[in-house]
């Protein structure tokens, strides 16, 4: 059985996302820990800037602990859907695509990926992306730890990446032009033959 976590990052004045977060997360998960790393844990590692590069040294520091998969959440979202899926397979990171109405150009990577949701299992692929992360790299980029996780995600690196909307599950970003779609189901949040596990704001 492998150790795992979720984990999300909140300044003071968003922690009444988080609480929604945890509230909603605990209803369909509640023998998975959810680890919230605060504005005093992102002082620790430069203040304002610690935010554009949280899920890199967050996750190391969790490998480090002991943990051998985790997965990232921003915490302006609610889960509403069973996230089991989003463990299961044999990859290096599995990511969420981007609102498609939100348009974003990154060379010819496709699909491009939204941070708000990632699971890691390689440390390997983490120390990249934090070394990334704290390079020259860093400021060239829009988007920074987002940008950088898409190019390691994309075919001009080797890792093995899964894509979450790549299955009768959506998981966030990419359902926001279909909210209006939904129904409920069998208890379950459906548009179209997917169901709504995550709702990213």
């Amino acid at each position: 059985m492998s150790n795992r976590c979720f984990y999300t990052i909140s300044d003071n004045k968003n922690l009444e996302h988080y609480e929604k977060l945890k509230s909603s997360l605990a209803k369909f998960h509640p023998d998975v820990e959810l680890k919230l790393f605060g504005e005093d844990f992102a002082n620790k590692f430069g203040g304002p800037i610690f935010y554009y590069r949280a899920k890199p040294i967050i996750a190391l520091k969790l490998f480090n602990e002991g943990y051998d998969e985790v997965c990232g959440l921003d915490c302006d979202q609610l889960v509403v859907g069973n996230l089991s899926d989003i463990w299961e397979g044999d990859f290096d990171v599995a990511c969420v695509q981007n609102d498609p109405t939100y348009v974003i150009q990154l060379l010819d990577v496709s699909p491009y990926f939204n941070n708000g949701l990632v699971v890691l299992k390689n440390k390997a692929f983490i120390e990249h992306w934090f070394r990334l992360c704290h390079s020259g790299h860093f400021d060239k980029f829009q988007f920074r730890e987002q940008d950088l996780l898409n190019l390691m995600a994309s075919d001009y690196m080797n890792y093995k990446v899964k894509n979450l909307d790549d299955s009768d599950k959506i998981y966030g970003e990419s359902a926001k032009p279909l909210w209006p779609q939904a129904e409920l189901k069998d208890n379950k949040i459906m548009i179209g033959n997917k169901q709504l596990c995550v709702i990213h704001f």
